[in-house]
């Protein structure tokens, strides 16, 4: 958004309007999307997208494990 900020008017509508545009046309905000993908790499994208999001629940553990034991060894 900082990004956006900066652009004049007809910069940042031209902006706008290009988000809106990759919208439509079936991507995500990060660039990413299934549009136009073969069924193979629907279901892999699906895959690491379950990957992924169980790899940040994991990472949220660790983090929340490491953090208690650096309390419990500063006592």
């Amino acid at each position: 958004m900082r990004l956006l900020g900066r652009l004049d008017g007809d910069a940042f509508n031209a902006a706008v309007s290009a988000f809106l545009q990759a919208r439509a046309s079936g991507l995500d905000a990060d660039g990413g999307g299934d549009a136009g993908m073969t069924p193979d790499e629907k279901e892999e994208l699906r895959r690491l997208r379950r990957e992924n999001a169980r790899l940040k629940e994991d990472n949220e553990i660790l983090r929340k494990t490491a953090a208690y034991f650096a309390r419990e060894t500063t006592r």
